[in-house]
Order: C-alpha cells, then structure tokens, then sequence
C-alpha cells in the first residue's frame, strides 16, 4: 500500500467517523431538552469538540498528514464517549 492509498484509507475513516458522529450527535440534540443539567453542561463542552473534530477533519482532507489523521482519531474516539455518557443520563430518568 503506498503513502497515497494510506492518506486516502485515512481519509475515508475519517469521513465515515464523522458521519456516524454526526448521526449521534443530531439523535442526542433531539432529545436534550429531557436531559439533566449535567448533561446539558457537558453537551455544551462536547459542542466545542465537535467543532474542532470537523476542522481536523477538513484539514485532513487537504493536506496528507498521518500525525494529523491520527490527531484526529483522538478527538473522535473522545466525542464518542462523550456522547455515549450524554446518552446514559437520557436513561437514568
């Protein structure tokens, strides 16, 4: 596999992380008005990371660094569990 066809299956990763993400991001939005203040608080503070794992992502797409996919793969697998506990507080009412 080449530099190339590596940068390009990073890519690809990627853009399917950020979709299922997005996905459970716009699932837990529909149903934050139920949520504790705790919650609500922590949605606030993922709403950041949102947003800078979009623009890593973007910046992935552009340029072809390996450290900066993996950079990325960071904040991904920390807005993951963030959601997931987001998601549990739904559950304790």
């Amino acid at each position: 596999m080449t530099m190339s066809d590596t940068m390009e299956k990073i890519k690809a990763d990627l853009e399917s992380i950020k979709q299922h993400l997005q996905e459970e991001r716009d699932e837990i939005k529909l149903q934050l008005h139920l949520a504790t203040e705790e919650a609500k608080d922590e949605w606030e503070e993922v709403e950041e990371q949102w947003y800078k794992f979009t623009g890593k992502v973007t910046e992935v797409a552009k340029q072809s660094s390996q450290q900066l996919g993996e950079a990325t793969q960071e904040i991904a697998d920390d807005l993951k569990q963030r959601y997931q506990k987001i998601r549990a507080s739904f559950k304790k009412d």
